[in-house]
């Protein structure tokens, strides 16, 4: 019985040791200086375009503020849980393949991997000219950015800059998405989604009738006061807008990590303290 519970044991502290180092690595970037904050016109009653007109003066005026040095928008908030996906078509020298599992996407402005201070390992970042001009029809993707593990999964060394691809699994999918850089591995979902495909997509390519706002500053507590003031400026249905330190969501993982760890040895020890003690009862007894 000793053995037997012994054999529960050690699977499950491996368990636990296996999630606390895979939390201990981090997000892959500096959640130190970054705040965020969510952008919803649309939930005001704005049109889409007047949704959009505001997002891209919001990220243009960010920078504006004395405390603030850089700002971006992506379509999703990073480490809150959740991430859509699905498989893509790649094209390389008119050889067709299709990805053998889930490829996680995010839409990001230029500048979003200079503020988060994520590191291209070569092509380049979206800029400016990537930018579809204020007022235009939205259009499909043109460009993306992989990371690393997508890159080195499916094109090994050659380099998968200037490779095309295209989202979906269809004979007839279209490869017209040109790979123009790569980054390295972040955290997106949460601290434990390392070693995943991701691409991320030109935010200004779409429409977008909410987004998430990302700031790089020198000191959260001295940028935070003047945002909601800036946004109601330019929104004045947008009252409250409430940036908050990205680092003050990697210490709520944090907790919940000690939590879970903390539950875990419980029921270890809940399930097995009978077993252990009959078992230690026996022996002694013996």
């Amino acid at each position: 019985q000793i053995a037997f519970s012994l054999t529960l044991l050690v699977p499950a502290g491996l368990f636990v040791q296996t999630l606390t180092r895979l939390y201990s690595k981090g997000a892959g970037f500096d959640t130190t200086n970054l705040m965020m904050f969510s952008l919803d016109p649309a939930s005001a009653g704005h049109s889409n375009e007047r949704a959009e007109q505001i997002m891209r003066e919001v990220v243009q005026r960010l920078p504006e503020l004395p405390d603030v040095e850089r700002a971006a928008v992506a379509n999703s908030q990073i480490l809150n849980g959740g991430m859509a996906g699905g498989p893509l078509t790649i094209d390389v020298d008119g050889e067709r393949r299709v990805t053998d599992r889930i490829v996680f996407r995010m839409r990001i402005s230029p500048g979003f991997l200079e503020t988060l201070g994520m590191q291209l390992v070569e092509g380049r970042d979206f800029d400016q000219r990537d930018v579809r001009p204020p007022g235009t029809a939205p259009g499909p993707y043109d460009l993306a950015i992989v990371n690393e593990t997508f890159a080195r999964r499916y094109f090994g060394n050659p380099s998968a800059v200037g490779a095309r691809i295209g989202p979906g699994n269809r004979p007839d999918t279209e490869t017209d998405v040109t790979i123009v850089g790569v980054v390295r591995e972040i955290s997106r979902v949460n601290m434990r989604d390392r070693d995943v495909d991701q691409i991320f997509y030109n935010f200004w390519d779409n429409q977008s009738q909410n987004a998430a706002s990302y700031l790089k500053v020198p000191n959260p507590e001295a940028a935070a006061p003047p945002i909601p003031a800036l946004v109601a400026d330019i929104d004045p249905r947008r009252q409250g807008a409430q940036a908050r330190g990205l680092r003050w969501w990697v210490r709520v993982i944090e907790v919940r990590l000690r939590f879970f760890v903390l539950l875990a040895v419980v029921l270890i020890v809940v399930t097995q303290w009978q077993r252990l003690r009959r078992a230690w009862d026996d022996c002694w007894y013996a």
